[in-house]
Protein backbone atom coordinates (compact mmCIF):
# COMPACT_ATOMS: atom_id res chain seq x y z
CA UNK A 1 0.00 0.00 0.00
CA UNK A 2 0.96 3.51 -0.31
CA UNK A 3 1.28 4.23 3.34
CA UNK A 4 3.67 1.51 3.64
CA UNK A 5 5.69 2.91 1.10
CA UNK A 6 6.00 6.12 2.63
CA UNK A 7 6.56 4.43 6.18
CA UNK A 8 9.61 2.68 3.94
CA UNK A 9 10.58 5.79 2.87
CA UNK A 10 10.38 7.80 6.42
CA UNK A 11 11.95 5.01 8.75
CA UNK A 12 14.73 4.08 6.05
CA UNK A 13 15.69 7.36 4.53
CA UNK A 14 15.20 9.81 7.61
CA UNK A 15 18.78 10.78 7.13
CA UNK A 16 18.84 11.73 3.19
CA UNK A 17 14.95 13.45 3.51
CA UNK A 18 16.56 15.63 6.44
CA UNK A 19 20.26 16.32 4.74
CA UNK A 20 18.07 17.08 1.48
CA UNK A 21 15.91 19.23 3.29
CA UNK A 22 18.48 21.14 4.72
CA UNK A 23 20.03 21.40 1.22
CA UNK A 24 16.86 22.76 -0.09
CA UNK A 25 16.60 25.15 3.26
CA UNK A 26 20.44 26.50 2.34
CA UNK A 27 19.49 27.15 -1.38
CA UNK A 28 16.59 29.04 -0.93
CA UNK A 29 18.42 31.22 1.84
CA UNK A 30 21.14 31.86 -0.64
CA UNK A 31 18.55 32.82 -3.74
CA UNK A 32 16.53 34.64 -1.55
CA UNK A 33 19.82 36.89 -0.50
CA UNK A 34 21.08 37.49 -3.88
Amino acid sequence: TNKGVLICICGVNATTMIYLFLQLKSAAECATRS
